[in-house]
């Protein structure tokens, strides 16, 4: 209403009930066990919440960004765009999490982190590459501190263990690029740095980890 109208208050109105709405399934709906059943496919409510929360603060998002394209938004409306495009996100994540089992929940957040930062990258949009980083960074610690993948067979290996790493060496290359096209600003530049870094330990430790010791000092 708020963008056919074009009245402001009802944008305003909008955001503050979101706000109100990812608060509520944080701390309140997240916890709720019962299921939702449609037909003959049943959901947990932790899901479909999820995804109805992504779908909705996406679509905000996309209004925005053509508000912002027409010129017709004004400064506080470009940090509420910021907003929705965190809480869609998060929403996102939050999905993934509950819906992807624990065993492929690393490359899924991974794989994650790659689409919203390639995103990011399209859109030159540093808040969105800047989410997709602090999925990457919760990604890294789920890898080396809580996944353990030598059960896995071979060929699942390949991908639980080196996919993650794929996808941060990926980042860190679009990173470069839009660097040296000096797309992004100098105070993100040192990011660029951060994210080789951690896909190189990312590496480093999944040598030590997965690769048997007589391999390691060539690996």
């Amino acid at each position: 209403v708020g963008f056919i109208f074009e009245r402001r208050v009802y944008r305003y109105l909008g955001f503050a009930l979101s706000t109100l709405l990812v608060l509520k399934f944080i701390f309140s709906d997240w916890g709720y066990q019962e299921n939702l059943r449609i037909f003959t496919f049943t959901v947990s409510w932790q899901a479909f919440l999820s995804f109805a929360g992504f779908i909705s603060t996406a679509i905000c998002f996309g209004l925005y960004r053509l508000l912002q394209a027409k010129k017709d938004a004004s400064d506080s409306e470009k940090l509420l765009q910021n907003f929705y495009s965190g809480f869609s996100v998060a929403y996102l994540t939050m999905y993934i999490w509950e819906v992807v089992k624990p065993l492929w929940l690393t490359l899924g957040l991974s794989l994650e982190s790659l689409l919203i930062f390639a995103l990011g990258a399209l859109l030159l949009d540093k808040y969105i590459r800047w989410y997709a980083l602090a999925i990457l960074a919760l990604a890294g610690m789920r890898f080396c501190f809580y996944g353990r993948f030598h059960n896995a067979n071979e060929l699942k290996q390949l991908f639980l263990v080196y996919g993650p790493i794929a996808c941060a060496f990926v980042e860190y290359f679009i990173y470069r690029r839009l660097n040296r096209k000096s797309l992004i600003p100098e105070t993100e530049a040192w990011l660029v740095k951060l994210v080789f870094f951690a896909a190189a330990s990312l590496l480093v430790f999944a040598i030590v980890m997965y690769v048997q010791q007589i391999w390691i000092t060539l690996s």
